[in-house]
Formats: structure tokens, C-alpha cells, sequence
């Protein structure tokens, strides 16, 4: 029943809802056109920097920590890689964001 009524609905109101549709068609592109070539080109360069896979990797070796089977650091090692994170990666990942 409600298939058919919006069936109906949408060829009685071809002339708007086909107004609607390009309206929302041409903004998109436009949208899309915009975002790669303002956004696309820094987050390239961001997600690409030294900083970003060095915090990666470290965000890596924290998660694996909770894993089971995979807990290769002890008590200390964990809070000096979760020290590395917050001191180190983190603020130089943060100085690349601050620059771009």
C-alpha cells in the first residue's frame, strides 16, 4: 500500500520532485568538486607526514596490547608507550596540523 502511494506521489509530482533531484544532483558535485580541490590535497599531505604513521604505529602497539596473546609489555612498558603517545607523537602530529 505504501509502495504504491509513493509510486503515485512521485509521478503526480514529477515536475518538483525532478527540480528537487538536479537541485540535489548539481550541489553535490559542486560539493565534490570543492572538497578535492581545497581538502583532498592537505589531507593527502597530513595523513602522509612522518608524524601521523609514527603516531599510527604507536596507537598499533597500544591497542595490541589489549588483545589477548599479545600482551608483550609489562605494567611499566605499557605507561612509557602510552607516555610516548601523549608526549611525543601526539604533539608532533598536532605541530603538522597546526602548520598545514
Amino acid at each position: 500500500m505504501r509502495f504504491r502511494n509513493t509510486f503515485t506521489l512521485l509521478t503526480e509530482n514529477f515536475k518538483n520532485v525532478s527540480k528537487v533531484l538536479i537541485y540535489k544532483i548539481l550541489v553535490s558535485i559542486v560539493c565534490t568538486a570543492l572538497y578535492t580541490l581545497l581538502i583532498l590535497p592537505q589531507l593527502n599531505a597530513i595523513f602522509s607526514s612522518q608524524e601521523f604513521l609514527t603516531l599510527l604505529d604507536n596507537v598499533k602497539h597500544l591497542l595490541a596490547e589489549f588483545m589477548p596473546g599479545h600482551n608483550t609489555l609489562d605494567g611499566d612498558g605499557f605507561n612509557a608507550l602510552r607516555d610516548t603517545i601523549m608526549n611525543e607523537s601526539l604533539p608532533a602530529f598536532g605541530g603538522v596540523i597546526v602548520t598545514m
